[in-house]
């Protein structure tokens, strides 16, 4: 189970969606390409996945 995030790690995960806003502000043509979708949900999973470890080890 994800435990409640601590400041540090909204404002690291909040961040990583930048890389959707910068796509947008580069007008990348993979914006709008499931490849993108998935390595940006594959970014913030392994995030996620890694605190849940690390919080499951305490």
């Amino acid at each position: 189970m994800l435990p409640p995030l601590r400041p540090e790690q909204v404002f690291v995960l909040s961040r990583m969606m930048g890389a959707i806003r910068a796509a947008m502000l580069e007008e990348q043509p993979f914006l709008g390409c499931r490849a993108f979708e998935n390595e940006v949900v594959r970014l913030v999973a392994a995030y996620l996945e890694a605190l849940t470890r690390a919080a499951a080890a305490r």
